[in-house]
């Protein structure tokens, strides 16, 4: 599990699809992103209640964050950085949350 191993960053990046998808009742798919060298993939789901849910995952894991969607320029910018079993996601420069991934013994 690199979640728990390891420590890294990976960051995904995404134009805007139209120019009312923050803000439509429309669901929004984003990603997979390419695997980090970790094999660690990042995708995205904007929900129609305006809800984005970010899935982080691994060969073995995947957490899940689900945050209002932040204030977004154009389009979407995700960071997840993952060190001693904790998976912590920024979208657009701002932390939307911070998960434990360590295997449960």
């Amino acid at each position: 599990m690199v979640f728990a191993e390891g420590t890294g960053t990976i960051t995904f990046t995404s134009p805007a699809p139209s120019p009312t998808w923050a803000t439509d009742d429309q669901v929004c798919e984003f990603g997979p992103s390419l695997p980090s060298p970790e094999g660690v993939r990042v995708a995205a789901t904007k929900h129609p209640n305006g809800e984005l849910e970010v899935r982080v995952s691994d060969e073995s894991d995947e957490v899940s964050f689900r945050t209002p969607l932040p204030p977004l320029p154009s389009g979407l910018l995700i960071t997840s950085t993952w060190r001693a079993g904790t998976v912590t996601v920024f979208v657009n420069g701002t932390r939307v949350g911070a998960v434990s991934a360590a295997p449960v013994a």
